[in-house]
């Protein structure tokens, strides 16, 4: 798989022997299967500058370096690249590092270079690099560059999550609260990083961290998301944590023969189901369960059975005038396009009379894994029903074990509920 974090290196084709050396060993120390470095050692200054891979990698890169040498200070292109790099580092906080090549040092770049109005070396505590310290220098600089790697999807199959969640925090929280909420987390920003890349390191700590850290950060930044976007945040940190087991016997329904998609879960809490449901498509566009509302007073299949056609014809943005044909052909579309869609299926077990009552469990996912054999059914069964394990026996539906009071640590509702019994007791 390609590197996809890229970082720009800037320079002139006339450079010494130290400033080339300077490159091969920053490059030495690089993570390559996530960094790739955009360095032309033949084109620049030689009249094909204008070629339309180098606007790109001006443009595109998440980071730049930029080879201060003697040479590299009245390069007509050095000064062009610099000052479009400069520009997207006041627009986007782009990472920009100077590399100071010996003999030229940060007062020479303020008053000599051809882009001394840019305020280079301003970005960056910077030292000269000497036959001496190349090889410290290039360490301290290669540190910072692998840092980026974690804007890398590579092998990451929660990356959509992460990108999610930091998005949430760049443009909700400030800098400083989510310092507070790194450090909670027993990770780091530094002053260097973007905003942007600051969020990215914060999300990915969450997203692996332990639920006590996840509350001291979520403490820390309560003062810029309100409730519902700590919901948005907790959502995707708890699912998370659900067993990776589990989660991937949820992805590995879709593969299975239609009809015999359906899946259980001990547990009456539709979050936890959305949660089964975002662990398993980590790698996949999110899925989504189907919403539908048992009839009041309804207690046979008929009546459920309708309710959720109903559901789907709106869910597929279908006249709710079309037929059980027109919602079948629609699902069987979506299914071609690897487009899987859930209902969530809530079953009885001691519960309020709201929930369907077991008696009419399995005839109903009978019927639905019969008329509706592209899809996958989460049935939520606190205790499920004999009924129920019969369909588990006939390969018919996936049973996952869950372990109820590690769920309800993960649930910030369920752990609010359950203190307030403690308390009362």
């Amino acid at each position: 798989m390609a590197a996809d974090v890229r970082v720009f290196i800037s320079h002139s084709s006339k450079e010494d022997e130290l400033s080339k050396r300077a490159v091969r060993a920053l490059e030495k120390r690089l993570d390559t299967t996530r960094i790739r470095l955009l360095y032309d050692k033949d084109v620049l200054d030689t009249g094909e500058h204008w070629r339309d891979e180098l606007w790109e990698w001006w443009g595109a890169c998440d980071a730049a370096v930029v080879i201060c040498s003697v040479p590299a200070l009245t390069a007509q292109w050095v000064f062009l690249e610099v000052a479009t790099l400069m520009r997207r580092h006041s627009l986007t906080r782009l990472p920009v590092f100077p590399v100071l090549i010996e003999p030229v040092t940060a007062e020479h770049v303020r008053s000599d270079a051809l882009f001394k109005d840019q305020l280079l070396p301003e970005l960056q505590t910077t030292h000269m690099w000497t036959e001496a310290t190349l090889e410290a220098e290039a360490d301290a600089l290669a540190q910072k560059l692998n840092a980026l790697t974690v804007l890398s999807s590579f092998d990451k199959p929660l990356f959509e999550w992460e990108r999610r969640i930091a998005i949430l925090l760049q443009q909700h929280a400030t800098a400083e609260l989510i310092s507070v909420a790194a450090g909670a987390l027993e990770t780091a920003v530094e002053p260097w990083m973007p905003l942007a890349l600051q969020a990215r390191v914060v999300a990915r700590a969450m997203i692996n961290a332990q639920p006590g850290a996840v509350t001291k950060a979520m403490h820390a930044l309560a003062a810029a998301l309100d409730e519902k976007r700590r919901g948005d945040v907790m959502g995707l940190v708890a699912a998370a944590w659900l067993p990776v087991a589990d989660a991937q016997q949820v992805a590995a329904i879709v593969q299975r023969p239609r009809g015999t998609r359906g899946v259980a879960l001990p547990t009456h809490v539709h979050r936890l189901a959305c949660w089964y449901i975002r662990r398993a498509s980590g790698r996949y566009p999110e899925w989504q369960p189907v919403e539908f509302k048992r009839p009041s007073g309804a207690d046979d299949v008929n009546e459920t059975y309708d309710s959720i056609a109903a559901a789907l014809r709106g869910h597929l943005k279908l006249d709710p005038d079309h037929d059980d044909e027109a919602v079948v052909d629609e699902l069987q579309r979506r299914e071609t396009r690897g487009e899987p869609v859930f209902i969530v299926v809530p079953a009885d077990a001691k519960e309020p009379p709201k929930l369907f009552p077991s008696k009419l469990l399995v005839p109903l996912m009978m019927r639905l894994l019969d008329d509706f054999p592209s899809l996958s059914f989460f049935v939520l069964a606190g205790h499920p029903p004999v009924e129920l394990q019969d369909a588990v026996a006939e390969g018919r539906v996936i049973f996952l074990n869950l372990d109820r009071d590690q769920s309800k640590s993960w649930d910030p509702a369920l752990r609010r509920r359950r203190d307030r019994r403690l308390r009362g007791a």
